[in-house]
């Protein structure tokens, strides 16, 4: 399964309003992210849409992110899971930053392998907001783990402008 990578300059989530239509979300992306700044030639630029219940991106990590020889690092694994749960905080209107981030290893991630970050949102509870991700690969075998809890900053209401009516759920 692959995705069409395209370098997006904003994260947009439509979310379903009362009325029935759905109003779009839009977080302006730093282009120069080193996850997803698809201006940082250093950078991964990944690329992040929306899933039935968060967002995904496709990753084929190469050798400038290996630790061993054939084996990505633990630290980039590790930013590409704590971003991969902020895109799906986004995705659901909101805007958090990381407080605790938590990783299990489980398998490997060699490079060149085509491998799948998921992140979901769990649970919002006033500034708190608790998300998960994993890093797959094509099979559902998964690789690593995360747990993670944000928080909303203080005079912010946490959720992001929203602009014109959509029907359509993506991340582009």
């Amino acid at each position: 399964m692959s995705l069409p990578i395209t370098p997006p300059t904003q994260l947009i989530a439509t979310t379903p309003e009362e009325d029935g239509h759905a109003l779009r979300l839009v977080a302006a992306l730093n282009p120069h992210c080193v996850v997803c700044g698809h201006q940082n030639p250093h950078g991964l630029q990944l690329t992040f849409r929306v899933t039935g219940n968060g967002v995904a991106a496709e990753w084929v990590p190469g050798k400038n992110s290996e630790s061993f020889q054939g084996v990505i690092h633990g630290g980039i694994i590790s930013t590409v899971l704590d971003e991969t749960m902020s895109k799906a905080i986004i995705a659901h209107g909101l805007e958090a930053f990381t407080v605790h981030l938590q990783v299990r290893f489980k398998q490997k991630v060699r490079t060149g392998e085509t491998v799948w970050a998921r992140g979901w949102m769990v649970q919002h509870h006033k500034r708190k907001v608790t998300a998960e991700a994993s890093i797959c690969n094509g099979s559902g075998d998964e690789y690593a783990h995360a747990w993670g809890t944000f928080l909303i900053p203080p005079r912010s209401s946490g959720h992001l402008s929203q602009i014109e009516p959509s029907a359509r759920d993506t991340i582009a």
